[in-house]
């Protein structure tokens, strides 16, 4: 199954769009969240767990 669906995030004072298809998971800590993709990379945004689920929608598995 392909995903078009694209994630728009603030990671490290720049903006980021990563391919939902690429999320291998995402791991929250406090009002932090990590999202971890296919090439290795993790990106740091200020967020909840929440609102990354709202965000991503029916992608999400928790």
């Amino acid at each position: 199954m392909q995903f078009k669906k694209k994630l728009e995030i603030k990671a490290n004072h720049k903006q980021v769009v990563i391919d939902v298809a690429d999320i291998l998971y995402i791991k929250a800590s406090v009002n932090d969240c990590y999202i971890h993709v296919t090439s290795g990379s993790v990106y740091k945004t200020r967020s909840t767990l929440e609102a990354m689920e709202a965000q991503v929608g029916e992608y999400f598995l928790r």
